[in-house]
């Protein structure tokens, strides 16, 4: 009986990496295909959805190794929202490299520089 579980609950945990890289990966082309003026870095990590809305006229910059956490499942601080960036029209936004951000809201009305090595976190606004 003990071996069955542990077969079962193997097989979850197969099933359920699997899950969260297709929603990924279907995440991410959604992204491609609503914001195709925003290039998307090959290094990004999506822990939960995070919500976006980019203007058709804004400069987006994200650069590699990305972390956007929106399940509070996964922070050990509670989150009480999930990420949010809004950049309006003519805003430039830029992330750099390495950075994590854990239920933040960010509101880009003309230009935010978010350094290397940042970490924003514990639903800051």
């Amino acid at each position: 009986m003990e071996a069955i579980i542990n077969f079962i609950m193997l097989n979850l945990r197969i099933l359920l990496k699997c899950y969260w890289k297709i929603a990924y990966l279907i995440f991410r082309q959604y992204l491609k295909l609503r914001y195709p003026h925003i290039i998307l870095p090959l290094k990004i990590t999506f822990n939960g959805l995070p919500l976006f809305r980019f203007s058709n006229s804004s400069k987006v910059v994200l650069s590699e190794s990305l972390i956007f956490t929106s399940n509070p499942k996964i922070n050990l601080v509670g989150l009480s929202r999930r990420c949010s960036i809004y950049v309006g029209d003519g805003a430039r936004l830029h992330i750099g490299k390495n950075s994590g951000f854990s239920g933040v809201s960010i509101y880009c009305k003309k230009n935010i520089y978010i350094g290397n090595n940042v970490n924003i976190g514990g639903n800051c606004c």
